[in-house]
């Protein structure tokens, strides 16, 4: 029943508001408790830039409170919404890469925009299209080359491209895994082998691959899924981070919605045979802020180490809000082995 309630929500036409109160009975505890949902669907998502100098200082409160890209910012496009930005650092220059959905043709492209915190970003066009939807456009260098792994679940496959003219033209190389709808493929080397997390479109399911070479031979772990029927920490959020030997995933909360928040786990083991993560205790790390662009979630973060400084690209969202009986604490969040 909440399943197909959070479906017809998420179909409200733009503009709608309404109050919804609904009474949950807890059968086990016998009580009654009020779920107030408050949509306001006539906002947006919006993108930000920003630095902290180490990972514990990475929370809302770091944040701008003014975003670096929004949808008015893209031209030439019906705007459904932006989201899922991932950057590439050349020289001064911060290269943002990032979903566009075009409301005419209901598909996502990976789009451009290039700049500084300082100089701010302009908007630079579609780098990547396809026949079927493209998003989360993770950029990442490796054997002398830079490539871009984005979700293409309608394709039935996650599929790796290489840049034969950085940052604008992109080429196909090949299908990596095939055979699922595969959502927001985050690769990484580790340990001289590539990694790659893969959600699903459920929310609730994360599953590993591992391979000794990036453009092909990728298996499945044995410990497949790795997390199950757990929205609240499974769907990738974003690239992984290491910090003073520390590996970390980027989670999103998806729980009671999409969007809600981001969090960090710390994987403790990773090989071909086990696996096991376990959460940072002050997640979420990023959350709505509760006033501004991202007043009421957010849901991707990219951050790299810039050498002297951590700097950051993240999506956060006011187009709704969702006030519970009682607080959400991440309580599913628990340690995976």
């Amino acid at each position: 029943m909440f399943k197909a309630l959070t479906e017809w929500l998420r179909g409200l036409r733009i503009g709608v508001k309404l109050v919804l109160v609904l009474f949950l009975v807890t059968a086990a505890a016998g009580t009654v408790q009020v779920l107030r949902v408050l949509i306001d669907n006539d906002s947006a998502i919006s993108i930000t830039a920003f630095r902290v100098s180490s990972l514990d200082d990475l929370n809302t409160a770091a944040i701008p409170a003014s975003p670096a890209v929004v949808e008015a910012d893209i031209e030439g496009v019906d705007v459904g919404i932006i989201a899922d930005p991932f950057f590439w650092q050349e020289g001064d220059t911060t290269h943002l890469f990032f979903e566009v959905v075009d409301n005419t043709a209901d598909d996502g492209v990976i789009a451009l925009a290039s700049g500084s915190i300082e100089s701010g970003f302009e908007y630079r066009g579609t780098v990547l299209k396809e026949p079927f939807h493209l998003s989360y456009p993770h950029v990442f260098a490796a054997n002398g080359s830079v490539w871009m792994i984005p979700e293409s679940w309608e394709a039935g496959a996650i599929r790796l491209y290489r840049a034969d003219h950085f940052p604008n033209r992109w080429s196909f190389v090949g299908n990596l895994v095939e055979g699922g709808e595969f959502v927001d493929p985050t690769p990484f080397h580790h340990d001289g082998r590539w990694w790659m997390f893969v959600g699903d479109r459920s929310n609730g399911r994360l599953d590993l691959y591992f391979s000794d070479r990036l453009e092909s031979g990728w298996t499945a772990h044995p410990q497949n899924p790795l997390i199950e029927n757990n929205p609240d920490v499974a769907r990738p959020g974003g690239r992984m981070i290491e910090d003073q030997g520390r590996l970390y995933r980027v989670g999103q909360d998806a729980f009671p919605e999409y969007g809600t928040a981001v969090g960090l786990f710390e994987i403790v083991t990773l090989s071909e045979t086990a696996y096991r993560e376990v959460p940072l205790a002050r997640n979420p790390v990023l959350t709505g802020s509760g006033k501004g662009w991202n007043a009421d979630g957010m849901h991707h973060l990219d951050l790299q180490w810039m050498g002297d400084h951590w700097l950051g690209v993240a999506d956060g969202h006011d187009s709704w809000k969702v006030l519970r009986g009682t607080p959400y604490t991440w309580a599913k969040s628990k340690t995976i082995e």
